[in-house]
């Protein structure tokens, strides 16, 4: 497969542009977003600020917004098959604060378990989500959320030491 790139900022590790076509510019611009858009069939949209800063309606302006944005888009591009969404983990707001109103309803949590989000960064991981649940009725095209524990970045990658599962068979 073709790689297109869409990022906030010119690429700092030539590793990047490696991977194939860059197209720099933020999510929450309708241009750049068609731009990166053209002759994909399948999106994997990680665009976030991944924790709370302020200004706060900046996390929810890239976070839930271009979200949209994206979506939109991917909607009504005839070629875009479906979507994959990296949430978070943070979805369930189990890391938002450390007190009793934030423990979990039961272990181990599953798909039903409600998100207990109240902070910015995981309620934004909650509307994004329901955005994509709207993308996938409204224009009959699959979207996926993903909800990983860590993302790092090509710079951080080399300092984590990769290990073999040989406890979890299912993993090897």
């Amino acid at each position: 497969h073709d790689l297109v790139q869409l990022d906030l900022r010119e690429p700092g590790n030539p590793d990047q542009e490696r991977m194939g076509q860059v197209i720099t510019g933020s999510i929450t611009d309708p241009e750049v977003v068609a731009r990166a858009m053209d002759g994909v069939d399948t999106v994997i949209h990680g665009a976030a600020i991944a924790y709370d800063r302020q200004p706060y309606y900046e996390v929810v302006e890239t976070n839930v917004m271009g979200t949209f944005r994206m979506l939109e888009d991917a909607g009504s591009c005839d070629k875009v098959e479906q979507v994959i969404y990296i949430s978070s983990i943070r979805w369930h707001g189990l890391h938002d604060q450390f007190t009793k109103e934030c423990l979990p309803e039961y272990l181990p949590i599953d798909e039903e378990h409600p998100s207990l989000a109240i902070m910015y960064y995981s309620s934004s991981k909650v509307q994004a989500e329901l955005w994509c649940e709207t993308y996938a009725a409204r224009f009959r095209k699959p979207a996926v959320a993903i909800r990983p524990a860590l993302i790092v970045t090509l710079e951080q990658e080399s300092t984590y030491a990769a290990r073999a599962a040989t406890d979890w068979p299912d993993l090897s």
